[in-house]
């Protein structure tokens, strides 16, 4: 079976968009988490010069 173009271009659009679905809203949450650690880690090293 040969793959059109249309097709597969049409399953990349699908998958990115439902990928974003599932897992966007818990990676966000994660970045959030992560940056707030990094500025509060960054916060209480202080200027090391």
């Amino acid at each position: 079976m040969r793959l059109s173009f249309p097709l597969v271009a049409g399953a990349v659009v699908i998958g990115v968009i439902s990928g974003n679905v599932i897992f966007g809203p818990p990676l966000q949450k994660y970045w959030a988490e992560k940056q707030q650690q990094e500025a509060a880690k960054d916060g209480q090293s202080g200027p090391t010069q």
